[in-house]
């Protein structure tokens, strides 16, 4: 199975995850100069389902940008949730207007053109609604992130802010319906298989990977959107606290790892094997994290130390990358034989015809 189809989760998982890897930079910790580079040039969001509309420069100069902590202001954050969210939320409503594009040709075609009508079906299947989830999925903790923001900055007296304000309020009870909606689907399933899965065939993306020997593994999804929207309230606002954001994100990084390896809620290991290889890369940048926390409070200068766990936490961020790019080639290959021998069995199938 491929990562990127409409069922499956895995671009959501690693776009949270590389937002974890890379979030730290948000800690204000002594890091050392090479590693606040390599911060300030990564890619806020690598791994993101969006495709990337930029904001028109008119609508850009209304949105103003309020004073941030410094912390923020270091990597050139913006306050305002519309600026800071706007790939997200365009990629959404252009998916959505496909949706509805596709959804009235659907209505139209049904009568005569039978043909025509199957292949806006079937293309209508494949998007609604487990594409634009998946957008929200893999921006899941960022929208709670980028809301914090805007919320500390406050609304001003502009009327964008105001709207600003008012998305970001929006957008944080999406999610929480998105949370509810999850933890539904994975219960209703849970209790009645077949009717269940009929019901919500268009929302695959919260129960089809996972396997259903607990109740807990088959929700993973639901405790991982739980887990990204924690993280990322912990990084925007305890920023005053880098040694308690340093604990709280390394206790529960170990609790969901505990987690995976307890229950191992995927049915497939090539994704399985990537998903714990990820956390295990997010364990060790949080533990680098932590050791130059405890360092800082202590006033321990240790030179050579913070050297060694800033260059780990580069190796780490640069190895991630390569990784996750070798396991999608990967599935591709994997996908490949499957459709090579399942041709081969038809072809043969044939030929004994």
């Amino acid at each position: 199975p491929s990562a990127v189809s409409s069922g499956k989760p895995g671009i959501a998982w690693l776009a949270g995850q590389a937002s974890m890897l890379l979030y730290i930079r948000y800690i204000d910790l002594n890091y050392t100069p090479k590693l606040k580079l390599a911060f300030f040039l990564q890619d806020a969001n690598p791994f993101g389902f969006t495709i990337g509309i930029k904001m028109p420069g008119g609508l850009e100069e209304k949105l103003r940008d309020r004073e941030l902590p410094e912390i923020f202001e270091r990597y050139e954050l913006q306050s305002n949730f519309l600026k800071n969210s706007w790939d997200t939320l365009t990629t959404v409503l252009l998916i959505l207007a496909i949706i509805f594009v596709l959804s009235l040709v659907k209505i139209v075609t049904a009568a005569k053109c039978t043909r025509i009508n199957r292949a806006f079906a079937a293309i209508l299947g494949s998007l609604k609604w487990n594409t634009p989830l998946m957008v929200l999925c893999g921006s899941f903790g960022k929208v709670y992130f980028d809301a914090s923001l805007q919320l500390q900055a406050g609304s001003g007296d502009s009327l964008w802010e105001v709207i600003s304000v008012g998305l970001a309020v929006v957008m944080i009870f999406i999610g929480m319906i998105i949370l509810g909606l999850s933890i539904k689907v994975v219960k209703d399933i849970w209790r009645s298989r077949e009717e269940m899965e009929k019901k919500w065939e268009n929302f695959q993306l919260f129960f089809e990977s996972y396997r259903r020997n607990s109740f807990v593994s088959f929700g993973y999804m639901a405790i991982f959107l739980a887990r990204s929207v924690l993280f990322n309230l912990i990084i925007a606002n305890l920023y005053n606290y880098p040694l308690a954001q340093s604990i709280l994100i390394n206790l529960i990084t170990f609790v969901m790892v505990g987690y995976l390896m307890h229950e191992r809620p995927l049915k497939h290991l090539l994704e399985f094997v990537q998903l714990l290889a990820n956390e295990i890369f997010v364990i060790i940048v949080n533990t680098c994290a932590l050791m130059i926390a405890i360092m800082d409070k202590a006033n321990i200068r240790g030179q050579d130390l913070r050297d060694d766990l800033c260059n780990t936490i580069m190796t780490i961020l640069s190895v991630f990358s390569s990784f996750n790019l070798g396991f999608f080639v990967l599935q591709i290959l994997v996908v490949s034989f499957f459709l090579i021998r399942v041709l081969r069995r038809l072809k043969a199938q044939d030929q004994l015809n």
